[in-house]
């Protein structure tokens, strides 16, 4: 193809017009004068700005449709980042809760709804995580390897204009070349003419310089003759090329351009299509998250959760009973007290801490087994410690206790029924194995209902176990709430009396003129040694008698009992009243013991007996029997012992 230079010179040149090769004409105008060669310029640049125009357009198209890739890599990106910071946000909120948290995350419904609301939120991250999928591993690599597709497409076509264009090129170049001597043809014959017809006109040259002249110019007009028909001929061969250019080769590949741009952008349609179609196809799911969420939020109830909250907490005491008035006495009493003191005839009635049944004598030998209380026995005191350290839920209030071991108890009864039901199974291949020896092993079946059956008369135990505890439980309803324990604790006071007389002993005692110790009169049980213990018993003691009962005194005189006011006591004296030590675990024993020394007592070989006391380094465990509820020491090299857990 002509450049717009080549065109220039042609100007120039005043070269004939190749518009019009069979033109007549002896003047030649191919100046910007002329209208129609000056449209044929216009229309070949026109034409030539539009194929650089068009090869442009498909490149920077093909770059859009590949910076949409990108595109869509970057936002999967962004969408698996979001997703698993939403993750990470839900993890962070529901944590590793223990396992009373999650009790009340089930309990509290403001709680259970905010953690569905987390575990929604959860399924929308994974949502998110499928469109990031369906971006990256869908569309991404497609839209990749369609731009490597288009680019080689649209290099393929490039190179086929630019051939074309180079065929048209030589042609033109070949016109121009023939149009080139034509004109020169054409000036040379001129001049010989005019040398012709000068030399014709001119008398003074001979004949012979005329027809010199004349075969010249003949010469020259034959040279220009064929100049011209080649020229003619090139110009046709031009005009071929041109037309078949512009019609037919140029519009092939203008149209196969056209094909790979509409190609592309229907190609970046679909593309964008589908990074819809990725997040309309989680749209149901993402609405029925939605839902849930909104689901989830309508069932929080805020009269639920604080009904909640006191059934949770709910104690089971009562009311307190009102505090009764304790009327001192006369302080002029208190000289009785110190005579009696200085006769030296007081004796006590205090119970030794560690000895049995508050026994402290000895055998005609001199030989007693006697201990200190146990650190068990100092912390948790009697009855209701046996309860604590049997069961998990001892320092929970009666209510509270009773409501946790009756939901262990449904959930051990429900483990029951699933190991019946195994049970079942197992006996029933059994029968089919015995019957069908071939489809199975007896033995491994026995093996496992054997384990099996094992297992559930554990589980039986427990079950009792929790239910007496259970049981335990609920008769500690309906206990008075605080009491005495919580006032100050004032200074006991004692009775005085004569002779044999003990002073003043705990209202849950009575005493005796002897100095023995009596047995109690209620049947409330300490549950510790602590003076905050014993003034809460107290209060429970007196809860049957009138805040304005008397106290019993002795006369020191004649021994006789008056109803009077109470002498204080000297401050060193401490009254302890013994209870029954908690269970800490049961025994058999191995060999018979005869329980020769205080202190001691006498079991039979094989006999089950309850532990009470951990052998402590001399050799001794305290036990009671089952029967007869005696307590004693034993050898424990004698016993086959079985320790609670929290003993």
């Amino acid at each position: 193809m002509l450049s717009p230079v080549r065109f220039a010179k042609w100007t120039s040149q005043k070269a004939a017009p190749i518009f019009n090769p069979s033109a007549s004409s002896s003047t030649l105008d191919l100046s910007d004068a002329n209208p129609v060669f000056r449209a044929y310029l216009a229309n070949y640049a026109a034409v030539l700005d539009q194929t650089d125009i068009v090869a442009n357009h498909t490149q920077k198209g093909i770059d859009t449709f590949e910076k949409y890739g990108q595109f869509v890599k970057e936002r999967a990106a962004i969408e698996e980042e979001y997703a698993s910071k939403l993750r990470s946000l839900v993890k962070k909120n529901l944590g590793k809760k223990p396992k009373d948290e999650d009790d009340a995350a089930h309990s509290f419904t403001y709680l259970a709804s905010f953690h569905a609301l987390l575990r929604e939120i959860e399924s929308y991250a994974a949502q998110r995580e499928v469109i990031a999928e369906s971006l990256k591993k869908d569309i991404y690599p497609s839209v990749t390897q369609k731009c490597q597709q288009l680019k080689a497409n649209r290099k393929a076509h490039l190179a086929e204009l630019t051939a074309i264009q180079g065929g048209m090129n030589a042609t033109v170049d070949m016109m121009c070349k023939q149009q080139k001597n034509y004109m020169k043809a054409f000036k040379e014959a001129e001049n010989a003419f005019l040398k012709y017809d000068k030399a014709e006109k001119n008398m003074d040259l001979s004949r012979a310089d005329l027809e010199k002249a004349k075969t010249n110019a003949t010469n020259r007009n034959h040279a220009c003759e064929e100049s011209k028909q080649s020229y003619a001929h090139s110009l046709e061969m031009a005009n071929q090329a041109q037309h078949e250019y512009y019609s037919n080769r140029l519009p092939h590949v203008l149209d196969a351009l056209r094909a790979v741009d509409v190609e592309r952008i229907e190609e970046t349609k679909k593309a964008m299509m589908k990074s819809v179609q990725a997040e309309t196809d989680v749209v149901n799911v993402v609405q029925r998250i939605y839902g849930d969420m909104n689901s989830a939020i309508s069932k929080i109830d805020s009269a639920k959760d604080t009904v909640t909250l006191v059934d949770q907490n709910r104690t089971g005491y009562v009311f307190p009973e009102p505090f009764p008035f304790e009327d001192l006495g006369s302080p002029s009493a208190v000289t009785h007290a110190d005579a009696m003191s200085s006769d030296g005839s007081h004796s006590t009635a205090t119970l030794k801490r560690g000895t049995i049944n508050g026994s402290a004598s000895r055998n005609p030998n001199g030989k007693s087994v006697q201990r200190k209380s146990s650190m068990h026995h100092r912390l948790f005191g009697g009855s209701s410690a046996k309860q604590n350290a049997e069961s998990d839920y001892g320092s929970l209030p009666p209510q509270q206790k009773c409501r946790k071991l009756q939901h262990k108890i449904e959930q051990m009864e429900k483990e029951m029924l699933t190991k019946k039901q195994g049970m079942n199974g197992m006996i029933k291949m059994q029968q089919l194995y015995k019957a069908n020896p071939q489809m199975g092993n007896v033995d491994e079946v026995e093996s496992q209902m054997s384990t099996n059956q094992k297992e559930i008369d554990k589980l039986a135990s427990e079950i009792e176990k929790m239910k007496k505890l259970f049981r335990d439980a609920q008769a500690e309803l309906n206990t008075p709430l605080g009491g005495i324990a919580d006032t100050p604790h004032r200074p006991p006071s004692a009775l005085t009396s004569g002779g044999g007389s003990s002073p003043r002993i705990p209202s849950s005692l009575g005493g005796s003129a002897d100095g023995r110790t009596g047995t109690p009169t209620s049947g409330h049980k300490r549950t510790s040694y602590s003076e905050e213990s014993i003034s809460s018993e107290g209060s429970s003691a007196r809860n049957s008698s009138t805040p304005s009962s008397a106290v019993v005194v002795t006369n020191g005189t004649n021994g006789s009992q008056k109803s009077g006011t109470p002498p204080l006591a000297d401050a060193s004296d401490v009254y302890e009243d013994v209870e029954d030590l908690p269970v800490l675990g049961t025994c058999k024993a191995v060999y018979a013991f005869d329980g020769g020394s205080d202190g001691t007592i006498i079991m039979k070989e094989g006999e089950e007996l309850l532990l009470l006391e951990k052998d402590e380094g001399d050799g001794w465990t305290r036990v009671r029997t089952a029967g007869t509820k005696r307590e004693g020491f034993v050898p424990t090299s004698y016993l086959e012992c079985k320790w609670y857990p929290n003993s």
